[in-house]
């Protein structure tokens, strides 16, 4: 996808390798939630705020959530035809895998902020 642009050409090699290898249906880029992860997510009820979907157990740090949570990162994803076609999916079969794509080079460029962050990591790597 055009809107993340640091991902590597060696990460798509990557996820074409693994869905030949693995045979998968799909294999789609995540990236590990460092500090959003879903015990943390929260909604208002009432004025009060209670737990979204998973209970979190008090004073835990955000470091020591358990377990490790992922997010589909937008950049790639690689599927069979049929997958596709036929079962009209992207991912979500019991055969889709994901290629863990390092935080740093799974920013989505949807507003300005996330153009100048990534541009300043373009030229940091430069």
């Amino acid at each position: 996808m055009c809107t993340n642009p640091l991902k590597k050409s060696k990460d798509i090699d990557s996820v074409i390798e693994k869905i030949i290898n693995t045979k998968a249906d799909s294999v789609i880029a995540v990236h590990r939630l460092e500090d959003h992860h879903p015990i943390r997510i929260k909604k208002i009820i009432n004025d009060k705020i209670v737990n979204f979907c998973l209970k979190e157990k008090h004073e835990t740090r955000r470091q020591d959530l358990k377990p490790k949570a992922y997010i589909r990162s937008g950049s790639i994803y690689a599927l069979q035809r049929d997958h596709i076609m036929i079962e009209n999916l992207r991912y979500g079969s019991k055969n889709s895998r994901p290629y863990i794509l390092p935080e740093s080079r799974a920013i989505n460029v949807d507003n300005n902020i996330d153009f100048i962050v990534a541009a300043q990591i373009i030229k940091n790597e430069n």
